[in-house]
């Protein structure tokens, strides 16, 4: 997905599939840290930080991919086609019937920004 930032320092909701006790994935944009990707195995979460951006500038456009290799067992993330920062992962992904959300948090809290061109393959 492309993503647009109004705000870098609150955290932001960008796409998710999550709710109640049945979560499975979110993609944020966390104040201070940067972008994010969260999973769920059925209980426990894991997150990633694309730590070679930092926290992002605002009125800028980056490119956001995440991706889980379950065959090299990896949960990866990767901003405007730069280094991927991937970490081991084995636990696999909860797979849901929560409500999918693009820029919202489930309850309310909209994203402050744009979101353009979001893809998603599973």
């Amino acid at each position: 997905l492309w993503v647009w930032l109004d705000d870098n320092t609150n955290s932001h909701s960008l796409i998710g599939k999550r709710g109640g006790t049945q979560n499975e994935y979110w993609i944020l944009h966390q104040g201070g840290e940067g972008f994010k990707v969260r999973v769920w195995d059925g209980g426990t979460s894991t997150d990633r930080i694309a730590s070679t951006v930092g926290v992002g500038s605002t009125g800028q456009w980056y490119f956001v991919v995440v991706w889980h290799d379950a065959t090299a067992n990896t949960l990866n993330i990767q901003i405007d086609d730069g280094t991927v920062d991937s970490s081991s992962y084995t636990a696999g992904i909860n797979d849901s019937n929560s409500e999918f959300d693009l820029g919202r948090q489930p309850g309310g809290d909209y994203f402050d920004g744009r979101l353009d061109s979001v893809s998603i393959w599973k």
